[in-house]
Order: C-alpha cells, then structure tokens, then sequence
C-alpha cells in the first residue's frame, strides 16, 4: 500500500514537502543519508517538494493530486530489489551500443502515442517556462496588480515586489509592471497552447491512417518550435 505524510507547509510559498512510503519498505530503507536507519530518517529519497494549486482544492481532491504525484513505479522496484527478487537490467546492459528498429504501431498505438506525446511536450515546456515555482509566481502577480491599483503606494510595497527590485537593480515600480507583463505575456501563451493542443488532437484521433497521424505530428513539431523560449 502506498502511503504519504505531509512533513511541511510553507504559507508564503504555497508550497509543501511530501513524503510517500509503501507497507512493504520501511522507510529506515530509503534514506538519502548513509547510515541513517531511523524509523522516520531526516531525509528520504521520496521527498518531494509540491507547489500547491490556486485556489486550493478540497482535501480529497488534494489528496488525489498528491497520489497521482507518487513514485509507485520505483517504490515497486525498491520493494522488490529490498526482497532479493529479480531485477536484473541484464537483457537492457545486452543491448548497448545496437541498434533497434522500432516496430510498426497500428493507428490506434499511434494515436495513444501520439496524444501522449502532445500532452509531454507541453508538460515540458510549461517547466521550461515558468520553472516549478508556479504558486510563487501567482502570488506575485496577485500582490502586483493590488499594488498598482493602489498607484505604487510606498508605505505598502509588496514583498514578492520589493525582492525583485532589488534582486535586479530596478524601482519597485517597474518590478510590478514587470511581474504583470510576464504574466500577461503567459496568458497569451496558455492561450495559444490551449487552442492548438485540443485542435492538434482532435486531428490525431480523426486520423484513419498511421501516416495520417504521423502527418498531423510534424505539424504539431512545427508548431511547437515556435512556441517562444522565455523563462521567468
């Protein structure tokens, strides 16, 4: 059985660091520090820091996110290797240095593949472009527009703001207009990825062919190259 504890909460952030564990592993078994057999180790190799969504769900939809985050695949792998059960990677080692064809996939494999393969490229390039800070940034931008409405009132600066100004040399004025057009810049690109990842898809799964699908995929790697590159 999978299992999670929730170690810490940081308010300011929006973040909070969870730590899964299986029944069958104690966690005296997966701590990062050797020599550290304590029942409840300092640091775990399943600690994971979670940056919470806004607004915050429910705690039982919250609690699906955080079992949809866990690491079953290598719980499972350390179970078994902590049992002397067979893992080895003999077959893969064999395989270094040759070179494999792959199989031809039926439509249906290349579609499931293909709609995967959408969904990925854009989980990495939301990554890429606001790194895993999300929450932090939308607090910001949240605290930004209050402190322009306001008209940059200079009793009342906004830390997130503040931290900016004097993390890169500019007035707390233009931290906020900063902050707010970088935000604003991101919901024209979520817009623009929203409309063509639904269209993109829709194309693949009326697709009656495996070179259909391959067709409508070097339009979505088109596509995707011009997606603009600029991090937080």
């Amino acid at each position: 059985m999978i299992y999670y504890r929730i170690l810490s909460v940081d308010n300011q952030k929006h973040t909070c660091v969870i730590r899964y564990g299986s029944s069958a592993l104690p966690e005296s078994k997966i701590s990062v520090i050797e020599g550290d057999t304590a029942n409840r180790p300092v640091r775990a190799q399943t600690d994971v820091s979670f940056d919470l969504p806004i607004p915050m769900p429910t705690p039982e939809e919250l609690t699906k996110i955080i079992f949809r985050m866990a690491p079953v695949q290598w719980l499972k792998f350390t179970e078994l290797a902590d049992r002397d059960n067979s893992t080895s990677m003999a077959a893969l080692i064999s395989s270094v240095g040759v070179d494999v064809s792959e199989q031809a996939k039926t439509v249906a494999e290349e579609i499931t593949y293909s709609l995967q393969y959408i969904d990925n490229d854009l989980n990495q390039y939301i990554y890429s472009y606001k790194g895993q800070n999300s929450g932090e940034y939308a607090i910001a931008e949240e605290k930004s527009r209050a402190f322009v409405r306001a008209n940059y009132p200079a009793g009342a600066i906004p830390s997130s703001v503040s931290s900016l100004a004097l993390a890169t040399g500019i007035s707390d004025r233009e931290a906020a207009d900063l902050i707010i057009s970088k935000a604003d810049a991101w919901d024209l690109v979520a817009a623009d990825i929203r409309f063509n990842r639904l269209s993109y898809k829709k194309q693949v799964r009326g697709a009656t062919t495996a070179i259909a699908v391959q067709q409508v995929m070097a339009r979505w790697d088109a596509f995707f190259k011009t997606l603009p590159s600029q991090a937080w």
